[in-house]
């Protein structure tokens, strides 16, 4: 069953790390924003462990990425969020002036999936 951002806009919702800013937690909301809506409560917490233990106790929901799937948390059942606003850019940080095969190669592999994927971005300059 897929969901939408409308869907879970009155669920209590956990967002993590409360610091530092901008995060994730920015993100999880701005995908809210971006579809016109404001969640009706929304809670801080560190970090994502805290925000699943919290899940898991029926405090409320978080929005978390595909990935997480694999902690196997008790009690936690994940969901697909489907909506054209939520995403999470990936930031990528290499030394200046780094121009090392290595580096190059994995740039090449990331915009080849990218291509692949249909995903837009600006190639790096080194």
């Amino acid at each position: 069953m897929l969901f939408f951002v409308q869907q879970v806009v009155g669920e209590a919702l956990l967002v993590y790390p409360k610091a530092p800013r901008p995060s994730f937690a920015d993100q999880v909301l701005a995908a809210f924003a971006a579809a016109g809506l404001v969640p009706e409560q929304v809670s801080e917490v560190r970090e994502l462990q805290v925000a699943m233990g919290l899940v898991a106790a029926g405090q409320g929901i978080a929005i978390v990425p595909e990935s997480v799937q694999g902690m196997h948390q008790r009690n936690v059942i994940y969901r697909p969020l489907e909506d054209k606003h939520a995403f999470s850019p990936i930031f990528f940080s290499a030394r200046s002036q780094d121009r090392t095969p290595e580096l190059e190669s994995m740039l090449a592999a990331v915009y080849a999936t990218y291509d692949q994927l249909g995903i837009p971005y600006t190639p790096t300059q080194l």
